[in-house]
């Protein structure tokens, strides 16, 4: 693609996504007000397959033998895959303290553009979304490798909530 071209399809997905900013930001609130521990994300892994649904995207539910887990798939399968990994479960007391519900939706959201990217503009390859339960307390990726979840990926990506840290203690170093 020339640099024309890829402005024009930066600006499709950011179009996309824009449009899809409010039922994300209700997604990620809901999570969020009902936590839930590993093995018992039985609110979540419905409320994100709903979602997917809604948005016209397959989804297999309670997928390699767990319960809480799910599966979305778009574009060509037998072409480059990259899978995202989305957590949302819970701690005991102190419920999303880690920010489960906000990986879930950044994971969520990169899927989404990728697949909009895929079907819109005939991108060679195909997207993965795998709900990944259990992540505080049980291992729920261990779980999915074992099963097999993995095996046709060629990336795998999870977004991560960082740390607060004040601008201030952050130091920038310019170089040429």
């Amino acid at each position: 693609m020339d640099m024309l071209c890829k402005d024009a399809v930066q600006m499709a997905i950011d179009e996309y996504i824009d449009g899809l900013a409010e039922p994300l930001r209700a997604l990620n609130e809901k999570i969020h007000r009902t936590p839930e521990l590993a093995y018992e994300e039985h609110f979540a892994h419905d409320a994100i397959c709903d979602f997917l649904e809604s948005q016209w995207i397959l989804v297999t539910r309670h997928a390699y033998g767990l319960n809480t887990a799910f599966e979305a798939k778009v574009g060509n399968r037998d072409s480059f895959c990259v899978n995202f990994n989305a957590e949302y479960d819970a701690l005991p007391d102190i419920g999303h303290a880690c920010g489960h519900n906000l990986i879930a939706i950044s994971s969520i959201t990169g899927f989404l553009a990728l697949a909009y990217a895929i079907e819109k503009f005939g991108i060679t390859g195909h997207a993965q979304l795998l709900g990944t339960p259990a992540e505080e307390d049980g291992g729920g990726k261990i779980d999915l490798i074992n099963a097999g979840a993995y095996q046709a990926s060629d990336v795998s990506l999870m977004m991560y909530v960082p740390p607060i840290v004040s601008i201030s203690r952050l130091k920038y170093q310019r170089t040429n």
